[in-house]
This record gives structure tokens, sequence and C-alpha cells, in this order.
């Protein structure tokens, strides 16, 4: 099974955090491990927007920023309500973490023909593409 990125509002985040692969000048950073290596040896972040497939987190000045490759071949699944909030590159992670904080995700009746066709088109990454909403207070 694929291995995702879950960041909630239920855990600490950490200060730097690489899911999948990026270039940056000469380097090819890898993973997780290879961003903590990349930035002890350049001490430079990884800015979303580079090449690659990519989701990466930083902290600067106090500020968390979540951000993907150029071309956006890696997805954020993103959740927010009043009590908190979720970031996810898998609908399903995002879902069983709120269901076990007591926070079930409401699907819009409108969205409902649309699942079921999410394993044959993959509707789900295209209503990403163009900002519509999966779930009821997500994006």
């Amino acid at each position: 099974m694929k291995s995702c990125f879950l960041f909630s509002s239920f855990e600490p985040l950490p200060e730097h955090f690489l899911h999948g692969y990026c270039f940056s000048g000469a380097d090819i950073i890898v993973g997780d491990e290879g961003y903590k290596e990349f930035l002890s040896k350049r001490s430079q972040v990884v800015p979303p927007g580079l090449d690659g497939s990519y989701v990466v987190l930083n902290s600067e000045n106090g500020a968390k920023t979540i951000g993907t490759d150029f071309s956006g071949y890696s997805k954020i699944f993103y959740y927010s309500d009043d009590a908190c909030w979720v970031a996810s590159d898998s609908v399903l992670a995002l879902a069983q973490l709120l269901a076990r904080h007591g926070r079930p995700i409401r699907i819009p009746a409108g969205q409902l023909p649309d699942l079921r066709q999410w394993r044959q088109t993959s509707a789900c990454g295209q209503a990403i593409g163009h900002h519509a909403q999966w779930a009821h207070d997500s994006r």
C-alpha cells in the first residue's frame, strides 16, 4: 500500500516535511529523509512549485506552509470546520482520522453520482483540479 501524508490540528506539525520527490538545481530530493539531508547540507528549504511530484511543509517565522510541485501531480485534500482541520493526499486517511475524532464527513447530495465513479474516472482528483467540494467543509 502506498504511504500517505496526514497533517491535522489534532497533532503538532513538523518544522519541515517532504512527501515524494523534487528537483532543486542539480539536486534531487527524495522523501523526508532526503529533505532533512538537503536542509543540513544546503541550508535552504524546498519551496512549493519546483519540478517533481511532491508535497512539502515548511515553517517560517511561526507560520506553516503546505504546497505541491509545479504541475500539481501531488494532490492535497483539505478539510476544515470550526473545530479542526486536516490535510492529506488520501481521502480515506482523512476520513478515517476525522471519524476517530468523532467528526464524520458529510457528502453533498449533488456529489453522490460522482462518488460512484471515482474508481473508474478519478472524479475525485478531477474535482480537486477545479476546486469543487468533494465533501462539506472540504477544499
